[in-house]
């Protein structure tokens, strides 16, 4: 979904607009997460997922003006903060 917005706002992408369903593969994914992952894991996908649908839904082909990076840096924070999670219950070391 990430890269799917960042190219559309910036102008990669063919069309206007972001196909209708351009966001259920990782909604499929994140619905089985949900099945499988510690509540508190779930959750913070569940705002990685809704970061990324707000940075691509409001994207404009090809306008990749303040609003656009300010919802990628959203984004990313939200990334940033699941991965680390991720990687706490794993008994994963920071790398």
């Amino acid at each position: 979904m990430a890269l799917q917005a960042y190219d559309h706002g910036i102008g990669l992408t063919d069309g206007a607009e972001l196909p209708f369903d351009w966001e259920l593969p990782t909604f499929s994914k994140l619905q089985h997460l949900q099945v499988y992952a510690t509540g508190a894991i779930a959750e913070l996908a569940s705002a990685a997922y809704h970061a990324a649908w707000q940075w691509g839904h409001n994207a404009a082909h090809g306008i990749d003006d303040h609003d656009f990076y300010e919802r990628q840096a959203q984004y990313d924070q939200a990334q940033e903060e699941l991965l680390a999670a991720i990687r706490h219950a794993l008994s994963i070391p920071d790398a």
